[in-house]
């Protein structure tokens, strides 16, 4: 087999094996497909437990362990949590955390949308006149800005396909600061594309 040939070959299976890892372990990441239907109310409050969880850093699992309840605490909130009062606990929390900084406040608002779009039907409005970059994205989840652009008026609505929250860990190849958002939509008699980085603070859900 030609030396090229065969290096070639294997680098491709490295890369295979690497994004099939990646779609294995990772865990719960600041994106998702909005819903088509409401989700169950279990589900709808799993979703929210995991925001919080994202709000305070602590593992992503949906359960009010004793390691949440700590970094709740630590967040200055030390009551229960329940579906009951997931809501109030959830306003109380991003209060104190977008008070330390804008990035955590704008991360948490980020947070906010996806746990919004994942739990309901909706679509996302822009609450200011706002030019975004159209991207390409490859295999592995990394972003490449084209040289198009989209200007979008304030009130304009689009109903997006796939969306991403850059987190303080994670900015996806990027480079965004956290809460600055992608958006993978379908313009009119177009192909579908992704748009950003869309500050969370210019939009709202609908």
């Amino acid at each position: 087999m030609d030396k090229r040939l065969k290096t070639g070959l294997i680098i491709g299976g490295v890369a295979v094996a690497g994004f099939i890892a990646y779609q294995i372990f990772k865990k719960d990441p600041d994106e998702g497909t909005p819903t088509t239907d409401p989700v169950a109310d279990q589900q709808a409050y799993l979703n929210k437990v995991k925001e919080l969880q994202k709000l305070i850093g602590t593992g992503v699992d949906g359960v009010i362990g004793p390691n949440t309840k700590k970094a709740l605490a630590a967040a200055g909130y030390t009551g229960d949590v329940n579906a009951g009062n997931i809501d109030s606990v959830l306003s109380t929390v991003r209060s104190k955390i977008s008070a330390a900084s804008t990035d955590k406040a704008r991360y948490a608002k980020g947070l906010q949308i996806l746990t919004y779009l994942k739990n309901k039907p909706g679509s996302v409005k822009f609450t200011s006149d706002t030019t975004v970059n159209t991207y390409e994205k490859d295999a592995f989840g990394k972003y490449t800005k084209t040289r198009k652009t989209s200007n979008f008026k304030t009130g304009e609505i689009f109903k997006p396909l796939y969306m991403i929250n850059a987190s303080p860990g994670n900015t996806y190849g990027t480079g965004f600061r956290p809460g600055f958002m992608m958006f993978k939509i379908k313009p009119y008699l177009s192909s579908e594309i992704w748009i950003g980085p869309i500050s969370s603070f210019s939009i709202t859900v609908v």
